[in-house]
């Protein structure tokens, strides 16, 4: 029966697009990185994505950041963004600064519709990529495929990392949640503040060796417990790499699954009432599972670490997709 894709103007003014069928409907923000700041499971209602506190607001409206990290939290509406070619610390590639979590997740982007979705698509300023992201709805079960192609229009070979970062909150996520997965390690920063985890470490999924003993990454506290965490999962036992949080409580489910290749890594950041220093403050309930090709974060962090950021030459086309499935037993 296909999709429709409706045009909506949210609150504040903030425009958006709803792609939506009988089991889910999903909202898309084209103007402010394409973001999907909601999937609405039909038949229950639920939906996992966070809502941040400070809520929707137009784009360019607060200009007074004193660097990209600040600027890029005052527009964060929650939900789900795609980092490209940058995700994490600013970096400096070819004398150019691309900014906190890349360019793609605070541009514009263009659109079109399909009869089974929409199809968005960016060129970037600050690098020579065109970025594209097909959406389509399947017509028999709650579930969502997302389609990434980026090319390289300039004329010498750039590295990029790409990162997906759904972050998911309340009232799906709580202390019954507990986070599923076919990875089978634990990788952690090799500059890695976290005076508890020992830098550069490798652990054996879930249990985290920390100073104050096993940590199991795979239980989410509840909102009386603060916590904090970030670390990278890897090595996924099949060529189709997953995960999913499951509420315990109420049997919802939202499970992310994709081809390892394109993907080899997720980034687990867990801040869970954990920091109260700004933009935090103690306030925010959240976590987000990052289907990653690269870590830890900062695109040059990473070329001088791990060596996981990618390369793609003149005219190279990258292709991934990533399949959402919700559902709630």
């Amino acid at each position: 029966m296909g999709a429709t894709v409706t045009e909506v103007e949210l609150k504040r003014g903030v425009f958006g697009l709803v792609i939506e069928n009988e089991h889910l409907a999903v909202t898309v923000l084209p103007d402010k990185g394409a973001d999907i700041i909601s999937i609405v499971h039909k038949a229950s209602g639920f939906d996992p994505m966070w809502k941040s506190p400070w809520g929707l607001r137009r784009p360019g409206l607060i200009a007074t950041a004193p660097n990209s990290s600040v600027a890029w939290h005052e527009a964060y509406p929650g939900g789900w963004q795609e980092l490209f070619p940058n995700g994490g610390t600013a970096s400096e590639i070819n004398g150019v600064s691309l900014p906190y979590h890349g360019e793609a997740s605070v541009s514009g982007w263009d659109w079109e519709i399909l009869p089974d979705g929409v199809r968005l698509y960016v060129r970037l300023v600050r690098s020579p990529f065109v970025l594209e992201r097909t959406m389509r709805l399947s017509d028999d079960k709650p579930e969502l495929t997302v389609e990434g192609r980026a090319e390289n229009k300039g004329r010498v070979p750039l590295p990029y990392m790409w990162v997906h970062h759904p972050a998911f909150g309340p009232p799906f996520l709580d202390g019954t949640c507990v986070i599923e997965t076919n990875a089978t390690k634990v990788l952690v920063d090799p500059d890695s503040k976290d005076d508890t985890i020992e830098p550069g470490s490798t652990h054996d999924w879930p249990i985290i060796q920390t100073k104050n003993g096993p940590l199991d990454a795979s239980v989410i506290p509840g909102e009386d417990t603060p916590h904090g965490l970030m670390v990278f999962i890897g090595e996924f036992a099949d060529q189709r790499a997953w995960y999913a949080i499951h509420n315990q409580g109420d049997g919802s489910r939202v499970e992310f699954s994709w081809d390892r290749a394109g993907f080899p890594y997720a980034w687990l950041w867990e801040e869970l009432h954990a920091h109260t220093y700004g933009m935090m403050y103690g306030e925010v309930y959240t976590m987000a599972i990052e289907p990653a090709t690269s870590w830890p974060g900062g695109l040059n962090h990473i070329m001088e670490t791990t060596g996981t950021h990618r390369v793609i030459e003149p005219g190279e086309v990258i292709t991934n997709k990533l399949t959402v499935a919700l559902s709630k037993g």
